[in-house]
């Protein structure tokens, strides 16, 4: 299942996939549907709980990067999106220690995208 969607590099079908589809998220016109999207992040959740998919998605494709910037969507209608991300981004930074180094969580200013979320999400 890994090797069918390239899941251990970042220029493969699942992660052009859900970088394109990222970008389109955090669009507030755009028409990708939220059960798509809903799903997407669904599929990259289970691959990233399998001992190999995880490591490789994670390490070798560059995950942690398009996950901090759903994070960082404040759109209201994004909001069941972000949710999901956080349990995927909780999850990986258990797991997978090496995801929190400088390279990955830290350097993509992951804490700084965490502690606006945080802060939008206080004032409503």
């Amino acid at each position: 299942m890994l090797a069918a969607v390239n899941a251990g590099v970042n220029h493969g079908v699942l992660m052009s996939l859900f970088q394109k589809s990222v970008a389109e998220i955090s669009n507030p016109a755009t028409i990708l549907p939220n059960l798509f999207v809903d799903a997407l992040l669904s599929f990259v959740g289970l691959i990233a709980q399998y001992t190999s998919g995880g490591s490789s998605l994670v390490v070798g494709a560059g995950l942690i990067h398009p996950l901090i910037q759903i994070v960082s969507i404040t759109l209201p209608e994004r909001v069941s999106f972000v949710s999901k991300t956080m349990s995927i981004v909780d999850y990986v930074l258990y797991a997978y220690p090496n995801a929190f180094t400088m390279f990955k969580f830290c350097n993509g200013h992951g804490v700084d995208v965490l502690t606006e979320r945080i802060k939008v999400s206080d004032l409503r």
